[in-house]
Formats: C-alpha cells, structure tokens, sequence
C-alpha cells in the first residue's frame, strides 16, 4: 500500500525532528564535558588552595568550596543525563510514530 503525500510529509517532518534531536544531545554532552572540565579544574585549584592555606577559617573555606563543587558536579551531571535520557525517549516515540505511520 501506497503511503498518502501527507503520511510521506509527516514521516519526513519526524525523521527531522529525529535528526534535531540527535543534535540537542550531542549540544547537551558538549556541554556536560565542559561543565565537568571547569568543575574538575575548580576543585583541583580549591585543594591546592586548601594545601597552602596556613589559618583554620581558609582551610574550612576551601574544603567547603570543593564539597559544594563537587555537589554541584554530581547534580549537574545527573540533571544532563536526565535530559539525555528524556530526549532519546522522545526519538523513539518518534521512531514508533513513523512505523505506525507505514504501517496503515
């Protein structure tokens, strides 16, 4: 059976936003390395600072810093993923959306 014009142009408008997709996730590791790289790179500055550090109040103020970094990495990193995860969800309802669309 012969798909219609408008069955054709939707799966077409699907395989796009399938395409767009791909594209956000790749944008959304992109960034997640970048937040990574910064935060790693914060925290190692904050343990140097905190090996150097002479008074009690810099010491207790670095470890805070690299406890609050690495708080903030794991949530971060979390939250990237979640995105990651939700995103190729919706490829795959696309995904099915096209095979029930060829399928009638």
């Amino acid at each position: 059976m012969a798909l219609t014009d408008s069955q054709k142009s939707s799966i077409e408008s699907k395989k796009r936003d399938i395409e767009r997709k791909k594209n956000e996730i790749e944008n959304i590791k992109q960034q997640k390395e970048r937040m990574q790289s910064n935060a790693k790179l914060s925290i190692s500055k904050n343990k140097e600072y905190l090996k150097n550090a002479k008074d009690t109040n810099s010491k207790n103020m670095y470890r805070a810093n690299i406890e609050s970094e690495t708080k903030f990495l794991k949530n971060q990193i979390v939250d990237y993923n979640r995105d990651i995860d939700n995103i190729k969800r919706n490829i795959t309802s696309l995904k099915e959306e096209i095979s029930r669309i060829k399928s009638r």
